[in-house]
Protein backbone atom coordinates (compact mmCIF):
# COMPACT_ATOMS: atom_id res chain seq x y z
CA UNK A 1 0.00 0.00 0.00
CA UNK A 2 1.51 3.51 -0.62
CA UNK A 3 1.72 5.70 1.46
CA UNK A 4 -0.87 8.40 1.15
CA UNK A 5 -0.87 11.64 3.34
CA UNK A 6 -4.27 12.80 4.68
CA UNK A 7 -5.74 15.67 3.45
CA UNK A 8 -7.12 17.77 6.50
CA UNK A 9 -9.51 20.00 5.64
CA UNK A 10 -8.05 23.66 6.35
CA UNK A 11 -9.92 25.79 8.83
CA UNK A 12 -11.75 28.99 8.47
CA UNK A 13 -10.13 31.56 9.90
CA UNK A 14 -11.52 33.11 12.89
CA UNK A 15 -12.57 36.18 11.43
CA UNK A 16 -14.88 34.67 9.15
CA UNK A 17 -16.66 32.32 11.62
CA UNK A 18 -16.99 35.49 13.96
CA UNK A 19 -18.24 37.63 11.10
CA UNK A 20 -20.89 34.86 10.19
CA UNK A 21 -22.14 34.87 13.72
CA UNK A 22 -22.32 38.32 14.17
CA UNK A 23 -24.39 38.53 10.55
CA UNK A 24 -26.83 35.39 12.45
CA UNK A 25 -27.22 37.37 15.81
CA UNK A 26 -27.82 40.86 13.68
CA UNK A 27 -30.96 39.31 11.93
CA UNK A 28 -32.30 37.30 15.06
CA UNK A 29 -31.95 40.70 16.82
CA UNK A 30 -33.69 42.78 13.81
CA UNK A 31 -36.55 39.98 13.50
CA UNK A 32 -36.86 40.39 17.71
CA UNK A 33 -36.77 44.15 17.30
CA UNK A 34 -39.74 44.09 14.02
CA UNK A 35 -41.96 41.34 16.41
CA UNK A 36 -42.14 43.97 19.21
CA UNK A 37 -42.72 46.60 16.99
CA UNK A 38 -45.86 45.31 15.44
CA UNK A 39 -46.71 43.88 19.04
CA UNK A 40 -46.42 47.56 19.79
CA UNK A 41 -49.05 48.91 16.83
CA UNK A 42 -51.39 46.16 17.73
CA UNK A 43 -51.55 47.06 21.74
CA UNK A 44 -51.97 50.55 21.43
CA UNK A 45 -54.39 49.90 18.72
CA UNK A 46 -56.56 48.01 20.59
CA UNK A 47 -55.69 50.20 23.69
CA UNK A 48 -57.70 53.07 21.48
CA UNK A 49 -60.82 50.97 20.20
CA UNK A 50 -61.51 49.71 23.35
CA UNK A 51 -61.11 53.92 25.00
CA UNK A 52 -63.48 54.60 21.72
CA UNK A 53 -65.92 52.29 22.23
CA UNK A 54 -66.12 52.99 26.24
CA UNK A 55 -66.72 56.39 25.62
CA UNK A 56 -69.69 56.09 22.66
CA UNK A 57 -71.23 53.79 25.36
CA UNK A 58 -70.83 56.22 27.97
CA UNK A 59 -72.23 59.06 25.72
CA UNK A 60 -75.37 56.99 24.36
CA UNK A 61 -76.29 55.99 28.63
CA UNK A 62 -75.71 59.71 29.68
CA UNK A 63 -77.87 60.72 26.41
CA UNK A 64 -81.06 58.47 27.51
CA UNK A 65 -80.85 58.06 31.16
CA UNK A 66 -84.44 56.72 31.30
CA UNK A 67 -83.06 53.02 29.93
CA UNK A 68 -83.74 49.90 31.67
CA UNK A 69 -81.00 47.17 32.13
CA UNK A 70 -82.31 45.15 29.59
CA UNK A 71 -81.77 48.18 26.90
CA UNK A 72 -78.17 49.04 28.43
CA UNK A 73 -77.37 45.41 28.04
CA UNK A 74 -78.42 45.08 24.31
CA UNK A 75 -76.58 48.06 23.76
CA UNK A 76 -73.65 46.38 24.98
CA UNK A 77 -73.93 43.13 23.19
CA UNK A 78 -74.39 45.60 19.94
CA UNK A 79 -70.97 47.04 20.36
CA UNK A 80 -69.33 44.11 21.10
CA UNK A 81 -70.24 43.00 17.53
CA UNK A 82 -69.64 45.58 15.89
CA UNK A 83 -65.52 45.08 17.23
Amino acid sequence: MPNVERVHPLPKPAARQSKLQWNVLLKDFRFFVSFCLAQLIVRRTLRRRHKERARRLKLMRLAQPGLNEELNKSVDELGETQC
